[in-house]
């Protein structure tokens, strides 16, 4: 199968003049291989972005796993900046 963004298949500005001797053709197996173009191009990024948000999810982990994970970096931080900032207290004579 063709990749649907292969530049050498592409018409940029592309309209309805462009494809309206196929749109209007009395033949409707030439009307169908028409819109079967656009709606493939069409579809080809958002299955790319599921399949992006799928990696995402099984290296990184899900909503839950990232919000605890960055809590408890958070919580890390604040306590290592609370501990450097304390000073020893003055000796008793």
């Amino acid at each position: 199968m063709r990749d649907a963004c292969d530049s050498s298949n592409s018409l940029p500005r592309a309209d309805y003049q462009t494809f309206r001797k196929g749109l209007e053709s009395a033949d409707p197996a030439i009307f169908a291989n028409v819109i079967t173009g656009p709606t493939r191009v069409t579809s080809y990024l958002p299955d790319r972005l599921l399949k992006h948000l799928e990696q995402a999810f099984l290296k990184e982990g899900g909503l839950r796993e990232r919000m605890t994970k960055a809590r408890l970096a958070a919580r890390k931080t604040r306590l290592a900046t609370t501990v450097t900032k304390r000073t020893p207290a003055p000796e008793r004579p």
